[in-house]
């Protein structure tokens, strides 16, 4: 039963702003969920296979993808970033590993600004490249980090490892201008559940698997403690997991079946994806309008429009994926293929002839998913 809560929640990831209450879902949205009978019900779906060439491949090893200015950009084994255009056009990649200027040794995480530009992190140095690839900047920063997200022109925010501090706001010369959630035993926790900024919404980090969330308010370089969801509905938040940890040990979900736990958020515009559940009782994963106060339950009575995959093999790699304009994830075209050979048909006939053409599926670069609710 725990792999079903690690699949669940590795499956999602990021979201929100401040509102004046203690969560950010409204109580009616969660209470009143409609069932999803259908993925084409709730999402426009579309597939974009990405182009394989000998120099564009990405294999299974993809880090995280970001949808920004019409394009697709797509970090690999930790070493390079492939650009593809909106209909999976391979363009060029930045793959600068070594020692000297505009060269990185790791690349632990990367963001792309509203003009284009590419942001990478190496763990204490920032690198900056042009929208075509080139490098334009590359300064030190006084803190070890292992995830980057761009604010706006003027800041990015840092999560660090083995720092005093986990989460860094700082500027682009590496300057810290606000930092928050003291970090006592100076661990490194590996990357945490949602780290992402979002225009409308802002910047949000979750603390482990919890219904705790650090809020960035851009205009006081603070962080705020806020709720995801009702705290009636009994989910464990930051100072729980704390408190289990010190009585039960780390794998305390594990060992008290029936805790209730927040998988990672993802988010674009005003609709949220995220799952609760525990180990006894399963999980459950929403989509909520911020807004409008609905929301919408995917469960495995859904139905997959990709063959018979079923919701949650089609949803597993939201949480690496960040987008303005829509969920996106993506699954390897071998998976697709088998579904074919079993008999299934697509959505349109194009694609069905598409991957029936295909000679070594194993060998082809994933496919994109994109999915936008339905006005």
């Amino acid at each position: 039963m725990i792999l079903v809560f690690v699949f669940i929640c590795l499956l999602l990831n990021s979201c929100s702003e401040k509102v004046e209450s203690d969560h950010i879902i409204h109580s009616d949205a969660i209470q009143n969920s409609k069932a999803c009978t259908n993925l084409a019900d709730l999402f426009d779906v579309e597939f974009i296979p990405l182009e394989t060439l000998d120099e564009s491949l990405l294999g299974r090893s993809v880090g995280k993808v970001v949808k920004k200015n019409g394009q697709f950009y797509i970090s690999c084994d930790r070493k390079y970033i492939l650009v593809f255009d909106h209909a999976g056009k391979y363009l060029f990649q930045i793959n600068k590993q070594g020692g000297g200027p505009g060269e990185y040794t790791n690349l632990s995480d990367f963001d792309v600004t509203e003009e284009g530009d590419i942001v990478v992190l190496n763990s204490s140095k920032i690198i900056k490249y042009d929208p075509s690839g080139n490098m334009i900047a590359s300064f030190d920063i006084d803190i070890t980090g292992f995830n980057l997200s761009i604010l706006d022109k003027d800041r990015m925010l840092v999560c660090a490892s083995g720092e005093d501090y986990l989460l860094y706001a700082i500027d682009t010369q590496g300057h810290v201008l606000s930092k928050d959630l003291y970090n006592k035993g100076k661990t490194s926790m590996g990357k945490n559940i949602a780290f992402n900024y979002l225009p409308k919404q802002g910047f949000i980090y979750q603390y482990e698997f919890t219904n705790t969330f650090m809020i960035y308010d851009k205009t006081r370089n603070s962080f705020n403690e806020q709720c995801l969801i009702p705290v009636e509905m009994n989910v464990i938040n930051m100072s729980d997991d704390k408190r289990m940890r010190d009585r039960h040990g780390y794998d305390y979900y594990e060992k008290l079946p029936q805790t209730r736990l927040l998988g990672g958020v993802s988010m674009y515009s005003d609709y949220l994806l995220f799952s609760i559940g525990s180990n006894s009782d399963g999980f459950s994963v929403y989509i909520a309008d911020n807004v409008k106060n609905n929301s919408w339950i995917i469960s495995d009575k859904t139905k997959s429009d990709i063959g018979s995959l079923s919701p949650f093999v089609l949803l597993n790699n939201v949480n690496k994926c960040i987008s303005d304009d829509c969920f996106v994830t993506y699954i390897a075209v071998d998976q697709l293929v088998e579904e074919l050979e079993l008999g299934h048909q697509f959505l349109n006939e194009p694609l069905t002839s598409y991957f029936n053409r295909i000679e070594k599926p194993e060998e082809e670069n994933p496919v994109l998913i994109l999915l936008k609710i339905k006005k």
